[in-house]
């Protein structure tokens, strides 16, 4: 856990620094081109972290139950998935983006960007053939080395943009620096990833049958966790892209800072996911239905807790911190801070709910969010179209339909696994808040 944590709080901490930084020697041109760049590289993520969610559960469960003929299956399938992922990086999302860049935001960024974007498409394509390794080392437990690798790449691209920017290379001193921490931590984690497969395959050989129904079964489920994955991102972080054709640089300055403030602090709250992973996936393999909800309770309670004070860190000291570095972009008010806080806490919650239905294998709840979040984005249209006002179109009207619908239909197909009810889930949530925490 405190590996994990480390590795988030130095996200984190590289994350608000990296503003300022970009802003300093960017211009707010050229900062616009590099979020209008990060948020493709979020689309193509929602992709990936599909392949990781399963891959890491079907790796984890033939390594749980000694089994490693399933296990190399399950490492075969998955890097297959991730190389199928970095070829799509190559060709259409590389074409999709010069074609946004060239049509749609030209007007709002700087004019130099061309051979930036080939290094940054380029970067995500090489990380992606090699992700099949931190899969691996999550599924085998080895979440500490993993983030230790994590938050030492992290650091050192912080450092290298620190210093390319110095030296006047703009955004392609973004993209260079990304491009080496990238190839270290690519390195790093095959190697780490290669021990702990070696270790493993010292234990004696368990072989079980494989179904030849199963690599079809898993191809479905990682195509709907995609659909799942690619609404949660549109609905709120993939929004720039709308934001950066309504409204100013200002604006769409402001907003990007906000909704990358509340993505970090998601990331950070949400981390039990993958720390206690092995304790849910062993209560699902026994049946235990008490456990199952214990782990759950323990996890709710845990990520709201951090998701609330770290809020309360960006209401109360958020503008004065970036002020003391010298930040040209402020979150906005208190009022429109809190809104988005709202509706990432809500996500949040959600995407607790949703990995127990994920590793259960239940996706009954992909339709319930595809259809609200195509909801709130219809919403969302209108809002800009009648009103222009960014943060009650953007934001407001699609949490409203997430909170009012979304929530509780994911929470009814919770407890039906848990084979309760709304109300005695909340009961026994509570009971075993108070006992684990």
């Amino acid at each position: 856990m405190r590996a994990a944590y480390f590795n988030q709080a130095i996200n984190l901490l590289v994350s608000i620094l990296m503003v300022p930084l970009l802003l300093k020697f960017l211009g707010l041109g050229e900062y616009i081109l590099w979020a209008i760049f990060t948020t493709f590289g979020g689309i193509t993520l929602q992709i990936e972290s599909s392949i990781q969610a399963l891959s890491v559960r079907e790796i984890a469960k033939q390594y749980q139950a000694g089994n490693q003929e399933g296990m190399r299956y399950a490492i075969k399938r998955a890097r297959r998935a991730y190389r199928m992922l970095s070829l799509g990086v190559l060709i259409p999302f590389t074409t999709l983006g010069l074609v946004y860049l060239s049509y749609v935001a030209d007007h709002k960024i700087s004019q130099h960007w061309k051979f930036e974007w080939l290094i940054f498409a380029a970067t995500y394509a090489l990380n992606y053939y090699f992700g099949v390794n931190s899969s691996v080392l999550l599924a085998l437990g080895k979440v500490s080395a993993l983030n230790h690798v994590q938050a030492l790449t992290r650091l050192a691209n912080f450092l290298i943009t620190f210093a390319l920017l110095w030296e006047g290379l703009s955004v392609m001193g973004v993209c260079l620096s990304f491009a080496i921490s990238v190839l270290a931590s690519c390195a790093l984690i095959a190697y780490t990833a290669r021990s702990a497969l070696l270790d493993h395959r010292s234990s004696p050989l368990i072989a079980t049958p494989i179904q030849n129904s199963t690599n079809h079964a898993h191809a479905y489920d990682i195509a709907r966790h995609t659909l799942f994955t690619f609404a949660a991102f549109a609905l709120y972080k993939g929004s720039v892209l709308v934001a950066a054709s309504f409204f100013t640089k200002e604006a769409v300055g402001a907003y990007s800072l906000t909704l990358q403030a509340f993505t970090m602090l998601t990331t950070l709250a949400l981390v039990p996911i993958q720390v206690w992973l092995s304790r849910l996936v062993n209560a699902i393999l026994m049946d235990n239905t008490v456990g199952l909800t214990r782990e759950l309770a323990r996890t709710i309670v845990f990520t709201n807790l951090m998701f609330v004070a770290g809020t309360a860190v960006l209401l109360l000291l958020g503008n004065q911190l970036l002020a003391l570095i010298g930040s040209s972009v402020t979150l906005p008010q208190p009022g429109a801070l809190l809104l988005v806080g709202g509706a990432f806490l809500i996500e949040m919650n959600l995407l607790v709910l949703i990995n127990l239905l994920v590793t259960k294998r239940r996706y009954d709840f992909v339709r319930i969010y595809l259809a609200c979040a195509a909801t709130g984005a219809g919403l969302m249209i209108i809002g800009l179209l009648l009103a222009r006002d960014l943060f009650m179109s953007m934001v407001f009207l699609p949490m409203a339909v997430q909170l009012a619908f979304c929530l509780p239909k994911v929470l009814k197909l919770v407890c039906e696994e848990l084979k309760t009810t709304p109300h005695a889930f909340a009961v026994s949530l509570w009971r075993n808040a108070l006992a684990r925490n």
